[in-house]
């Protein structure tokens, strides 16, 4: 891939500019009088995207913060018991050593083999909540995490992974 830039109405309402150093650039604009007809259009070319398995279709249980692996097995148990509909369990955030360095908190969620495998037993997929950034120092907002770079910081930023104001 060579660097380029796309600009989509910023210095002007009415521009739109590509920019890139290559001999050769395909780019395929998709229009139409209705977004029903653009998005036909788009994944007739694309491909279609494929029908969800039934199980992420059904109702999702989470909250805002699982602070223990006593309330991550709470809550999968006390839905199956007051006969819930539900198929995942969403893990929001904190639920890991370090911002997105995807290494689960175990100080946080002891023996999570046996946790994950009594969540299965009743039923749940697991969904690990998850964002597109690293972070160059993290909160030590629950016990096992650490305040220093997550450990994908480094590696991104020496790839040239990283976003960067101009």
């Amino acid at each position: 891939f060579r660097e380029g830039s796309f600009d989509l109405r910023r210095t002007a309402p009415n521009l739109l500019q590509v920019r890139y150093s290559c001999r050769r650039l395909r780019v395929v604009v998709v229009g139409g009088p209705r977004l029903l007809d653009v998005l036909a259009e788009y994944t007739r070319l694309s491909g279609r995207p494929r029908v969800p398995p039934k199980w992420a279709l059904a109702p999702w249980k989470g909250r805002d913060v699982h602070r223990s692996r006593e309330e991550i097995l709470a809550d999968v148990e006390q839905s199956r018991r007051h006969k819930l509909p539900a198929s995942v369990l969403l893990i929001d955030s904190p639920w890991q050593t370090g911002y997105n360095d995807l290494t689960l908190n175990e100080e946080q969620f002891r023996e999570p083999d046996a946790m994950f495998a009594r969540v299965a037993a009743l039923g749940f997929h697991v969904c690990f909540w998850i964002t597109p950034f690293v972070n160059q120092q993290n909160v030590a907002d629950m016990r096992g995490i650490h305040t220093w770079a997550s450990k994908t910081f480094q590696p991104a930023a020496a790839a040239g992974y990283l976003v960067k104001s101009q």
